[in-house]
């Protein structure tokens, strides 16, 4: 606390400095996910976003608010396949995101639909999304519709689910995706 007596006509400035009464805002947070398709015919799209994922991060970076963001993973395509789903959980290292994007290759595959379902919930309920106020997306690049035949989990009931916390769904349509993908 502090006190200062302002007189009619002072010819004289006060200046009052208030320790630690102005901080910066805290940087707003967050949280993308890319959900990827990584079957054989996804091959053009995973390499087009290998080559534009630093863009990506420097057109985030310009933001006004600069944003502190963390990017995670989560990759797959269908039973049987040399994987099924695979994540890489958040991080706010670029390269490292970069790194596990790098190591993702397109192939297999065979039927039209693929394992959006499992991937969806993975990314969902196993990913380490970031607390309160943080911004959360999942961006869905995808060539294929979810298979229906497999049964749980349901990609509507895991859409419904991101609503509730707060994930915004961005989905990408590549290589001539069908009116059912």
């Amino acid at each position: 606390q502090g006190a200062a007596l302002l007189q009619r006509g002072q010819k004289h400035q006060l200046q009052v400095v208030l320790a630690d009464a102005w901080r910066a805002p805290p940087r707003p947070q967050l949280d993308i996910a890319f959900l990827v398709d990584a079957t054989g015919s996804m091959g053009d799209e995973i390499d087009k976003l290998k080559r534009s994922m630093r863009a990506v991060a420097d057109q985030i970076a310009r933001l006004p608010s600069q944003p502190d963001v963390c990017y995670g993973l989560v990759a797959y395509r269908d039973p049987g396949d040399a994987f099924f789903v695979r994540g890489a959980d958040f991080t706010n290292d670029l390269g490292a995101f970069q790194q596990q994007l790098a190591r993702l290759q397109a192939a297999a595959g065979g039927d039209m639909p693929e394992a959006l379902n499992e991937a969806l919930h993975t990314a969902v309920h196993r990913l380490s999304w970031r607390g309160d106020g943080t911004a959360r997306m999942v961006l869905l690049v995808a060539d294929a519709p979810p298979h229906l035949d497999y049964g749980a989990p349901y990609y509507d009931q895991d859409a419904i689910a991101a609503l509730a916390k707060g994930i915004k769904l961005f989905a990408v349509g590549a290589s001539g995706l069908d009116p059912v993908g």
